[in-house]
């Protein structure tokens, strides 16, 4: 998967004495510029969490510029805080105890702070406004009426894969991703950002490297306070290997805990909260967690029946050998099988998506 890479923050000391930091995070155009709106701060912050909050405060505002004391190292501030990796640019500088940052804000971020703040929509482009519209109107379609944030992240996490076609050279933005129906990983997992947090479910956008490139997927936070990844690229038909018939059908990557996350991504996990819990979330809920190729064949056979030509579950533990012979008799005994083909886990477990035809 080929992703044009971001920029890590990239330090300068100037002659005056000042530190100016810029970090640029996967922005291929500038965003408009707006109107200067400088905040004076007197806040002192001692922490990277008090840090974020502070940040997050002045984005929902659109402030561009702020003011704050902080005795540390702003660079470590910065390293450790999960804004960097949401913010189309940001420079911090810093001189006699008070520190100065300026923020050029992504349109996703402009667009959640339009829709918070309805005052705030008359300093969006048209095309912005247009993009929140349509933000607006997938929340309320994708929410099930009783609320259930499980079955509301399924149901983001499908649209996005179904609806919006994976381009690796395409837009970073979610916005024109919302109106033009295709763009990169970053413009899938800002997509993703957007619609939970307008729904007032926590989420998070990581920045890494999966496939030994650079990669964007989520982290969210479920209602009994766990937080689990979240790759509607990775759990793409087209990125999995499949083709643009395929149907959803691919989970792999739908609320998984840390462990199983590292497998193929890495990530700086500093300024993210732990997912510790072991995951298969998704397969749980559904009931879709095999422990022997039998089980899983037998209800892959009715799922063929119902009209379903994809099935798919978690196998723990997998077995090739085994799960190619169970395939084997399944379709020597069932004449209205001709053949299958499946994409199973590389390790002792994972998931098994098979296809039928």
């Amino acid at each position: 998967m080929k992703i044009k890479p971001f920029n890590l923050p990239i330090l300068k000391l100037a002659a005056t004495g000042l530190l100016l930091m810029t970090v640029t995070i996967g922005c291929s155009s500038p965003t408009p510029k707006l109107p200067e709106t400088v905040v004076s701060c007197d806040t002192s912050i001692s922490s990277v969490a008090q840090f974020n909050a502070l940040i997050e405060k002045m984005a929902l505002g659109l402030n561009s510029s702020f003011s704050f004391q902080y005795a540390g190292n702003t660079a470590q501030l910065v390293t450790n805080s999960y804004w960097g990796d949401y913010t189309g640019a940001y420079r911090i500088a810093a001189a006699g105890g008070k520190n100065t940052i300026t923020l050029d804000y992504p349109p996703y971020i402009r667009v959640l702070a339009a829709h918070r703040n309805p005052a705030l929509e008359n300093r969006l482009t048209d095309r912005e406004k247009k993009a929140l519209r349509e933000a607006q109107r997938l929340v309320l379609h994708l929410k099930p009426s009783n609320g259930d944030r499980f079955e509301y992240l399924v149901n983001i996490h499908d649209y996005i894969v179904r609806k919006y076609k994976t381009n690796h050279r395409g837009s970073e933005f979610a916005t024109e991703m919302l109106l033009t129906e295709e763009g990169a990983c970053w413009a899938h997992s800002r997509a993703f950002y957007l619609l939970a947090q307008m729904s007032g479910i926590p989420c998070h956008i990581i920045n890494g490297q999966a496939g030994g490139t650079e990669h964007s997927w989520n982290l969210v936070q479920m209602g009994n306070g766990e937080w689990y990844h979240l790759d509607t690229t990775w759990d793409d038909p087209i990125t999995r290997g499949g083709d643009a018939g395929d149907t959803i059908k691919y989970h792999r990557y739908f609320l998984v805990c840390d462990y199983h996350m590292s497998q193929d991504h890495t990530w700086n996990k500093a300024p993210f909260p732990k997912s510790g819990t072991k995951h298969a979330t998704y397969f749980v809920n559904r009931r879709l967690v095999f422990r022997n190729s039998d089980d899983f064949w037998r209800e892959a056979q009715k799922a063929f029946y119902r009209g379903d030509f994809e099935y798919e579950g978690w196998m723990t533990p997998y077995n090739e050998a085994e799960f190619r012979a169970g395939m084997k008799q399944l379709l020597q005994q069932d004449d209205n099988l001709r053949a299958c083909r499946w994409i199973g886990p590389k390790s002792e477990e994972g998931t098994v998506r098979v296809l039928f035809n």
